[in-house]
């Protein structure tokens, strides 16, 4: 009885092994601002924030093809993409690693699945409700009907038999619109993938949500311009000056 219950779980797990998808989450956000944890992710009060991406596993590239005297080997490579999900409808445009940050993704309800809505193939869809509940934990008003517009860069290519290394991230040229800004708004979130360059474009690694790097702080509101305060400046004086020849008046 006991050797079949042992047989029968042993089934059941194999069962349970076959049917459970692979997880890509070797693909690691190491936040080098200071962090702290966040909804179950990570967060940080920099709203211009240096981070590191690394791969942590290469199990789901393809090394070689074909069978006996006809396979083919293939470098251990891939291309490493970094997600801006910017709550809301943002303009903001920026740089990373001097790449712009080129057309934006609108990924709100209507698409659950954030693979999907970038029409890239493979990977674990990635589920909006996961990444609002971390906005959320910032913007207590945030919905997934609001949503996100997303941007994807290319931090080029990621080769495991040459610089396997981290890659470092950092940001400039913030404009909103036509505006200067100093950085990224409150709420939004980092999310990495790579793609095999043997498998035709599909994502065999991404980020996991406990490594999601949230923005807790947005920039400071503009201060005025030099110009505009002595225009300002101006305008007070005049002020002054008619009261006071309407008070001598009087």
């Amino acid at each position: 009885m006991r050797a079949q219950t042992r047989i029968t779980l042993a089934v059941a797990a194999l069962v349970l092994a076959v049917g459970m998808p692979a997880m890509a989450d070797n693909v690691h956000i190491n936040c080098l601002s200071t962090c702290f944890a966040l909804a179950g992710s990570q967060g940080t009060k920099s709203f211009n924030p240096t981070f590191t991406i690394t791969n942590m596993g290469t199990s789901g590239l393809i090394t070689s093809s074909g069978k006996g005297k006809n396979i083919i080997k293939f470098p251990a490579s891939g291309t490493m993409f970094l997600v801006v999900l910017a709550p809301g409808n943002s303009t903001l445009t920026f740089k990373a690693n001097g790449v712009a940050s080129g057309a934006v993704t609108s990924f709100t309800s209507p698409s659950k699945f954030l693979f999907p809505t970038l029409g890239t193939p493979g990977g674990n869809p990635a589920n909006l409700q996961a990444f609002t509940s971390i906005t959320q934990a910032v913007l207590p008003s945030f919905t997934s009907s609001v949503g996100y517009k997303v941007s994807t860069i290319s931090l080029g290519a990621y080769n495991f038999t040459k610089n396997g290394g981290p890659i470092s991230v950092g940001f400039s040229s913030f404009f909103n619109g036509t505006k200067p800004s100093k950085g990224f708004a409150a709420g939004t979130l980092f999310f990495a993938y790579l793609i095999d360059n043997n498998q035709h474009g599909i994502i065999v690694d991404q980020t996991p949500f406990s490594e999601v790097l949230g923005i807790t702080q947005g920039p400071p509101a503009p201060t005025p311009e030099p110009s505009s305060l002595v225009l300002l400046g101006s305008g007070l004086i005049t002020l002054a000056g008619f009261v006071r020849r309407k008070l001598v008046r009087d």
